[in-house]
């Protein structure tokens, strides 16, 4: 190989050194750049996005509220039903004295049928 045509080898070999120097600064400082976008989005991730917005906070107090008004009409409900299906209810114990006065007319029918009958 002639000394000319090294020397150039040489120059190209030199070139592509300085190239890929300069390729390795520039992809380090895009990854010092992109380090830095994605520390600052974190930061509005953890600013922004992790507080609740007007509208959820109004929707949720919205939803805590028909919760506690379903919780006191469930309750109101079951109060209102227990009442009803309670034993000693007004018109389970008026049954209850109709029965036992149906009961003692009944055994005087019969007693008194049977005492016709004897006589």
């Amino acid at each position: 190989m002639s000394l000319g045509r090294k020397g150039g080898l040489d120059k190209r070999l030199k070139k592509i050194s300085k190239q890929e120097a300069a390729s390795i600064k520039l992809l380090e400082k895009q990854e010092s750049e992109l380090v830095k976008a994605v520390e600052e989005n974190k930061r509005l991730v953890d600013t922004i996005l992790v507080k609740e917005s007007p509208a959820e906070v109004k929707l949720r107090l919205e939803i805590e509220e028909l919760t506690g008004k379903i919780g006191l009409l469930n309750y109101q409900l079951q109060e209102i039903k227990d009442t009803r299906e309670d034993v000693h209810h007004p018109l389970r114990v008026r049954g209850d004295v109709l029965n036992d006065k149906l009961a003692v007319v009944k055994a005087q029918l019969v007693s008194t049928r049977n005492m016709m009958s004897r006589s």
